[in-house]
């Protein structure tokens, strides 16, 4: 099933594209054979089916906002099992970046700059940053939600909407040597007085009339590009639009 979702894909989605994978490994394969196996299957077929030129795997580690601390090499990702597994599994000897809260995995070459030191969660040095200034999809894969894509995120920053704000955490990375840095990092968070939870559904009812999205019933593909433009035109007459 999912291996025919996938390629159905490929009637939007151009060879040597970039894409974001966002997964919820359970339930993916009828005749599981195990969270590894599993995630290793599915990213094998990502890569057969759509001929990507860089997937995205994010590895988020949020509780760096209390404990202090982010290892790269060590800190768990905390955004479902099939980040993880990537994460975690050496034979694929992919890297991490030094983002202590939204940190990601390139699987498919060199186009993440994995020893550079990020301080501002979605400032002009971030993968976010990068991501927003060219063309890529944004793949949900077996989600409960409509949409998930850490980009909003991004386009509240750089909106400096209303119900956000920027504050600093003081913490330590440390790196792929072992080498501790302290830093401080600025990340634009809720404002918890008010109800900052995201009207998902009216979200992707945007793409789908609008033609950002392809979805089959395990699979919800957002063309980045396509949807910023509708969201930055919603946002210029209403700054909390993405919540109401």
């Amino acid at each position: 099933m999912i291996s025919s979702e996938i390629r159905h894909l490929t009637e939007s989605i151009p060879k040597q594209s970039v894409v974001v994978l966002h997964v919820g490994l359970r339930g993916i394969y009828e005749n599981s054979r195990g969270y590894t196996y599993d995630a290793l299957t599915l990213l094998d077929e990502i890569r057969k089916q759509l001929e990507p030129r860089a997937i995205y795997v994010p590895t988020f580690t949020y509780t760096f906002t209390k404990s202090k601390v982010f290892d790269v090499r060590g800190s768990l990702a905390e955004v479902g099992r099939f980040s993880e597994e990537i994460r975690s599994n050496s034979e694929l000897g992919v890297k991490r970046n030094l983002d202590p809260v939204f940190s990601v995995i390139e699987t498919e070459g060199d186009a993440l700059r994995y020893n550079e030191l990020i301080t501002n969660a979605f400032g002009a040095n971030t993968i976010w940053d990068s991501l927003d200034n060219e063309s890529h999809y944004i793949l949900n894969i077996n989600l409960p939600v409509s949409i998930v894509a850490t980009q909003l995120h991004y386009l509240e920053y750089i909106n400096n909407v209303p119900y956000r704000y920027l504050k600093t955490f003081e913490g330590c990375i440390f790196d792929y040597d072992g080498e501790n840095h302290h830093v401080n990092y600025d990340y634009f968070v809720r404002d918890l007085s008010k109800d900052t939870k995201w009207n998902r559904d009216k979200i992707a009812d945007l793409a789908r009339l609008n033609g950002a999205l392809v979805e089959t019933s395990m699979v919800r593909s957002f063309d980045w590009q396509a949807l910023k433009r509708l969201l930055i035109n919603e946002m210029t007459r209403d700054l909390s639009y993405l919540i109401r």
